[in-house]
C-alpha cells in the first residue's frame, strides 16, 4: 500500500461587527499447504497396464470416476459462494480446499482414455492449482491490511477472478464436449465490484456547533473516510472521493486525534472498503479553539491533504483494523 503524504495548515479568522477578515495562518507540522502432485506426461495415465491382460477403460468407466473426483468440489464450491460472514466463509474456504486436493489426488489415479489423455491432465493441474489459490485466499483473508482482502465476500469473489477457476470450467467442459461426463458444474461467484459514496456523505455525525472548519483535500487515487474522534468519542466519520475536497463547519471546541481509511469499492453493509484497505492516524493532534472579546472572533481553521508519494508535513502511523474507530 503505497503510503501517503499528508499535509495540514492552520488558520486562523476574526470577525469585527460582522465582517470577516482571514488572518494568515501560520503552517503547522502536523502531520496531515498446499497438496502437490508430479505433474508431466505421466499425469492421468494412471497404472500401466498389461496389453495382455488389461482391456481399455470405457467411457462409462472414466465418467464415473471423473464423477466421483469432482462431486464433492461442485458441493465445497456451492457453499463458498453462499457464504457471507466471515466464519462462514472462512469455514467454507478450507472445505473447498479439502475437496479439490482430494480431487486433484483421484484425478491422478484414474485410469484414462487414450484420446483425453491430455485433457485429463489439465483438469487435474487446474483443480491442484484451484487448491493452491483456495489455500491462499484463506490465508489472505485473515491479513486484510497487508494482503488487499477486506471483507469476506471480497475474498469470495477473489477466488472466482483466478485462473486456475477459469481453467477448471475449460477444463471440464473440453471433456465434456468429447463425450465423457465430467459432473463439474461450477457456481457462480459474486463479481468483483466497485462502490462509492457521494463525496462528503457523513458516516456518523453528532451534534456540532462550534465554529471550527476542517478541510480535507483528497488527492489520492483511492476513496477515503476521515474520522475525527475526541478522546475515544467519534464526533464524526466523512467520505472523501479521489481528486475531491470536503469541507466540514461547526466543529466544537476541543482537542481531536483524526483517523482515515483508504481502499477501492465501499461496502455499505460492512461499513469499510472492501479491497486494498489500510487504516492511519495522523500523530498529532489538531486543537479547534475560539476566543471571543468585545471586537472580534478568533477561530480555527485546519486543511489536511492527501497525496501519493513521500514529502509532506504530516507523520502518520498505521492502526491495526481491530483498533480502528467504528462508525
Amino acid at each position: 500500500m503505497q503510503r501517503k503524504a499528508l499535509s495540514a495548515a492552520h488558520g486562523a479568522k476574526r470577525v469585527w461587527g460582522g465582517a470577516v477578515v482571514l488572518l494568515a495562518g501560520s503552517a503547522l507540522t502536523l502531520c496531515g499447504c498446499s497438496d502437490s502432485h508430479v505433474e508431466g506426461d505421466s499425469r492421468g495415465a494412471g497404472p500401466t497396464p498389461s496389453a495382455a491382460t488389461s482391456a481399455p477403460v470405457t467411457a462409462a468407466e472414466y465418467g464415473t470416476s471423473l464423477s466421483g473426483a469432482t462431486a464433492p468440489v461442485d458441493n465445497a464450491l456451492a457453499e463458498l459462494a453462499r457464504a457471507r460472514s466471515g466464519v462462514a466463509v472462512q469455514k467454507a474456504l478450507r472445505h473447498a480446499s479439502d475437496a479439490t486436493g482430494g480431487a486433484g489426488r483421484r484425478l491422478d489415479g484414474v485410469r484414462t482414455p487414450e484420446p483425453v489423455r491430455s485433457e485429463h491432465a489439465a483438469l487435474a493441474r487446474a483443480m491442484d492449482d484451484l487448491h493452491t489459490d483456495l489455500l491462499a485466499t484463506s490465508t489472505a483473508l485473515a491479513k486484510p491490511a497487508s494482503s488487499g482482502l477486506c471483507t469476506p465476500r471480497a475474498a469470495v469473489a477473489q477466488v472466482g477472478t483466478e485462473k486456475s477457476f477459469a481453467a477448471l470450467r475449460t477444463a471440464g467442459a473440453t471433456l465434456t464436449a468429447r463425450g465423457y461426463k465430467v459432473g463439474l458444474v461450477l457456481p457462480r461467484m459474486p463479481r468483483q465490484q466497485h462502490r462509492s459514496l457521494g463525496n462528503g456523505t457523513f458516516l456518523r455525525d453528532g451534534d456540532r456547533s462550534g465554529r471550527g472548519v476542517l478541510t480535507v483535500v483528497n488527492s489520492g487515487g483511492s476513496d477515503t473516510t476521515l474520522t475525527v474522534a475526541r478522546g475515544k468519542k467519534v464526533t464524526f466519520t466523512v467520505y472523501a472521493r479521489k481528486h475531491s475536497t470536503v469541507k466540514v463547519r461547526h466543529i466544537d471546541d476541543g482537542t481531536y486525534t483524526i483517523y482515515y481509511a483508504s481502499g477501492e469499492d465501499w461496502d455499505q453493509g460492512a461499513k469499510k472498503f472492501s479491497r486494498n484497505c489500510s487504516f492511519q492516524k495522523f500523530d498529532r493532534t489538531s486543537k479547534f479553539e475560539t476566543t471571543t472579546t468585545s471586537t472580534q472572533i478568533v477561530y480555527s481553521t485546519w486543511t489536511l491533504t492527501l497525496k501519493p508519494g513521500p514529502g509532506g508535513n504530516a507523520t502518520v502511523s498505521d492502526v491495526p483494523p481491530g483498533q480502528y474507530p467504528s462508525y
